[in-house]
C-alpha cells in the first residue's frame, strides 16, 4: 500500500515538474523576437511583440495562454500531490490561489494585448485606456505570483540550495518589476531592460514554487 502511495506521489512530482517547465518555456516567449522581430524587441517591452500589425504577433499571444494553461495543469497536479501526501495548511492553499491567479491575469493579459509599439513610434503621447488596462491585469498576475513567493517563504524544507536560490530570485525579480514601472525609458539602463530581467527571472521562479512545494515537509503556517 504505501508502495503504491510512494509511486503515485512520484509520478505526480514528475508531472508537477513537466509542466510547470513547459509553462516556463512558453512563458519565456519574448525571447523568440530577438529573432522573429528584432526591431520592437530590442527597445521595447515584450508585450509590443502581441501588438496587431506586428509580425507574428498570434504567435506570441498563444504561447502565452499556453503557458497559463501549463500554469493551470501545475496547480491541478501540485494539488492532487498535496492531497495524497496529506499537506494540508494554509500555506500550500495560498500557494496555490496565488499560482492559479499568476496563470489566469496572464492569459486574460494576453487576450488584451497592447494597440500599438511604442518603442517603434506608433503610439500617441497620451497613454490609452487599454495601455492602462493590460497593465492593470499584468500588475494582477505579478501580485498573484507574488502571493505564491511570499507564502513559499514559509515551506520547512532541507534544502538550503534551492531556497537559498529562490529567496535571491524572488528579490531581484520584485526589484526588477518595481524599477520596470518606475525607470523612464530614457536613462541609462531603460525601464525595457528591467522587465526583460523580471520576465527571466519570474520564468525560473514558475518552475521553482511547485519544486519547493514537491519537496516540502510542511508550511509553517
Amino acid at each position: 500500500m504505501e508502495t503504491t502511495k510512494q509511486k503515485i506521489g512520484d509520478r505526480l512530482i514528475k508531472k508537477v515538474l513537466f509542466t510547470s517547465i513547459i509553462a516556463s518555456l512558453l512563458y519565456s516567449n519574448w525571447l523568440l523576437g530577438f529573432i522573429l522581430n528584432p526591431r520592437v524587441i530590442s527597445g521595447g517591452i515584450a508585450s509590443e511583440l502581441a501588438v496587431a500589425d506586428q509580425p507574428n504577433h498570434r504567435l506570441f499571444i498563444g504561447a502565452d495562454v499556453l503557458s497559463a494553461m501549463a500554469i493551470f495543469l501545475t496547480v491541478v497536479f501540485m494539488y492532487r500531490y498535496l492531497k495524497a501526501k496529506n499537506k494540508t495548511s494554509s500555506g500550500f492553499n495560498k500557494i496555490l490561489i496565488g499560482y492559479c491567479v499568476f496563470g489566469l491575469f496572464t492569459a486574460l493579459t494576453a487576450f488584451r494585448p497592447l494597440v500599438c509599439a511604442a518603442s517603434i513610434g506608433q503610439c500617441s503621447t497620451e497613454p490609452t485606456f487599454r495601455y492602462f488596462f493590460h497593465f492593470s491585469l499584468g500588475i494582477i498576475a505579478a501580485s498573484g505570483l507574488l502571493v505564491a513567493i511570499i507564502s513559499t517563504l514559509s515551506l520547512r524544507t532541507h534544502n538550503i540550495l534551492a531556497i537559498t536560490l529562490f529567496k535571491s530570485l524572488a528579490a531581484g525579480w520584485l526589484s526588477c518589476g518595481v524599477l520596470s514601472l518606475v525607470i523612464p525609458s530614457s536613462t541609462v539602463i531603460p525601464s525595457h531592460v528591467f522587465q526583460k530581467i523580471y520576465l527571466i527571472l519570474g520564468a525560473v521562479l514558475i518552475v521553482l514554487i511547485p519544486y519547493l512545494v514537491v519537496h516540502a515537509e510542511n508550511s509553517r503556517q
